[in-house]
């Protein structure tokens, strides 16, 4: 089964490839370090794969276990870009293979060998001089074990930003987003304001709601990130540079993925995954276009359950022990 998933991914990531690696250009930054660039035109294409293995571990209360091999796909290609606007495409897949033979301990169905989350969608940027911009991002997906089997299973998330800017290194951010798959509020228009700074070789960040992120420059070798999105996305690292093409880091994250299982008995109903993990890593730059990323950490505090929202954690759920992962990743951007 998981040989199966992988190759379906492999070959994915070949048609995109194939259709769009002639094109010179897309993000080169993720989140919203990139929205929120002041600079115009400087896109890169980038291709990320990612893979991370978690060892077999019992389920609590149940003579079962579970491991689990996750895989992920991003490519951001832009499609036109100058110094008045961008346009760019995204697409992100990944897949979780989970070898169980358990059951959902409510309903007795077998829990879905693997759950999917294949997404397409865009970014558009328009410069309207002297640092303001204003965006869209969107993209539509189905993150499922049986992706796109009807509309039940399509996920679609829509933002729009505006950035005005207070000083050369200052400036406020407005932004509004709507999505059925975010973890707290589906569908209910999301609001947000941020203040924005950028202090080149001291610090530069993000402060506000729904989202935050900050990174600060310790010294010329070590450097602290954290983010965080309501209610229950946050990370923090810690960066060491050992040369200039080898960096070690530390991280801990506190995150949750969500599903739209073919099988519920109530649509709204979504299959949620949270797990908190603390990482350690090497980023090896191979090249000026090539990063390779070695990691390996221990996840804990990790559960799945189905329900229309947090408070429903108790419904359909199963705690899976603490345990540890390794896994590898590459960037390639050019």
């Amino acid at each position: 089964m998981v040989k199966s998933s992988q190759s379906k991914l492999l070959i994915v990531a070949y048609l995109i490839a194939i259709c769009h690696f002639t094109s010179v250009s897309v993000l080169a930054q993720p989140g919203f370090e990139a929205i929120f660039d002041p600079r115009f035109g400087q896109l890169k294409t980038t291709l990320s794969v990612e893979s991370e293995s978690h060892d077999s571990r019992a389920i609590k209360g149940s003579a079962e276990d579970m491991a689990y091999h996750f895989e992920q796909l991003r490519l951001s290609l832009p499609i036109k870009q100058d110094e008045n606007s961008e346009l760019a495409f995204r697409f992100q897949g990944s897949v979780m293979d989970i070898a169980s033979d358990v059951t959902l301990p409510d309903t007795g169905e077998k829990f879905p060998d693997h759950l999917w989350d294949l997404r397409f969608g865009g970014l558009y940027r328009k410069n309207l001089g002297q640092g303001q911009f204003w965006g869209l991002m969107a993209d539509i997906g189905s993150p499922s074990d049986r992706p796109f089997a009807s509309f039940d299973e399509v996920s679609l998330n829509i933002s729009a930003f505006l950035h005005k800017p207070k000083s050369r290194s200052e400036a406020w951010v407005y932004f509004l987003n709507v999505s059925n798959n975010r973890e707290f509020l589906p569908w209910v228009p999301l609001p947000g304001v941020g203040y924005l700074w950028n202090k080149p070789n001291q610090s530069r960040g993000l402060i506000g709601l729904p989202a935050s992120f900050v990174n600060v420059a310790i010294n010329e070798n070590v450097t602290i990130q954290a983010s965080y999105f309501l209610i229950r996305t946050i990370q923090a690292q810690i960066n060491f540079a050992i040369t200039e093409q080898l960096k070690l880091y530390s991280r801990f994250n506190w995150g949750s993925r969500r599903y739209f299982r073919d099988a519920r008995k109530d649509d709204d109903d979504r299959l949620f995954y949270y797990e908190k993990k603390v990482t350690t890593g090497a980023n090896v730059q191979l090249s000026e276009n090539v990063v390779l990323d070695l990691f390996a950490g221990y996840a804990f505090d990790r559960f799945y359950f189905e329900g229309e929202e947090y408070d429903d954690r108790g419904d359909n759920r199963l705690s899976i022990s603490d345990g540890p992962f390794a896994g590898v990743s590459a960037k390639i951007s050019f």
